[in-house]
């Protein structure tokens, strides 16, 4: 228990989101949870066989991506506990659990730009400004909720503010601090400073969010997920989520311009995260490039 406390104060202190701490956290505990009814409660003494035993308990209840996702918050529990001296060797090095990445498949373009197109322009209702140009960031610039629940006002001075004038966002990255700039076009920009015209009709006093709910604070990812859903089912888009507006984007980038340029715009951390996702539109662009490139035939008549 000391140990996991220790843990998990250091990734605060490394800038760790406090989302990622929780969920680092419980994945810990409840494998701290099954080592002790094996009465094994010193890092130490934690072997390969203890954890597979663990590992086989998950599977009765979990599927394989949420089993992946506990062992690699316990593997890095051990390697801090390695880095204390508290033991020599890392039990859950050897524990993998294979998965195949589900490929998400969001609407068109054309339909999710509709859903867009069909807020109301006029500055009358400032739900309606505010909405326009949330969704227009979060698909201009393919940002995950949480991004765009962090963005700021131009005038914070916070390190997640919009640039209106050089037309990026740097929004807080999944796991702790902030992205690289990401571009936005002028019709994005021209939706944020209409929603900051009457953005002041709602806002708190001394509020820096960029976004704000009726309530006047900071908008949280299920409101957002509500907006995306209200205004998806106005064109008769249901189920929609503000995750699908990135899908969208991402996919579209990796055809035009392939997987490098699509990894930097999504700010992953690896391309083989971008094409594990994204993995059929990364094909499509492979089809392209070899027909357009390498045809058989051109080839050959080439060669004689």
């Amino acid at each position: 228990t000391e140990a996991i406390a220790q843990w998990l104060a250091r990734l605060e202190r490394r800038g760790k989101s406090i989302n990622t701490r929780k969920a680092y956290g419980c994945d810990v505990i409840q494998c701290a949870r099954h080592l002790a009814t094996r009465d094994v409660h010193v890092v130490g003494v934690v072997s390969a066989h203890d954890l597979e035993s663990w590992v086989d308990d998950m599977a009765i209840r979990l599927k394989p991506r949420s089993q992946a996702r506990r062992v690699t918050a316990v593997r890095r529990f051990f390697d801090y506990c390695i880095q204390q001296r508290w033991c020599t060797a890392n039990p859950a090095a050897d524990v993998r659990i294979t998965f195949r990445m589900q490929r998400v498949m969001a609407p068109e373009t054309a339909d999710l730009m509709r859903v867009i197109d069909a807020i109301p322009e006029s500055p009358a209702d400032w739900m309606d400004v505010r909405d326009r140009a949330l969704l227009r960031v979060s698909f201009d610039a393919a940002l995950r909720a949480g991004g765009v629940a962090s963005l700021d006002i131009p005038t914070s001075g916070t390190d997640r503010a919009v640039n209106l004038n050089a037309g990026w966002v740097r929004v807080a990255q999944k796991g702790g601090g902030t992205t690289d700039p990401i571009a936005i076009n002028e019709a994005t920009v021209t939706a944020i400073r209409a929603w900051l015209e009457v953005r002041g009709q709602v806002a708190r006093a001394g509020e820096v969010a960029l976004f704000v709910s009726r309530r006047g604070g900071r908008m949280d990812r299920r409101t957002m997920h509500q907006v995306c859903r209200r205004r998806g089912s106005a064109v008769g888009l249901t189920g929609l989520h503000i995750h699908l507006f990135r899908h969208r984007r991402i996919g579209d980038i990796v055809e035009r311009l392939g997987v490098k340029v699509a990894c930097a715009h999504a700010q992953h951390a690896h391309e083989s995260t971008t094409v594990n996702v994204y993995g059929a539109h990364a094909a499509s662009v492979t089809r392209g490039l070899i027909r357009q490139h390498a045809d058989l035939d051109r080839l050959a008549g080439a060669a004689a």
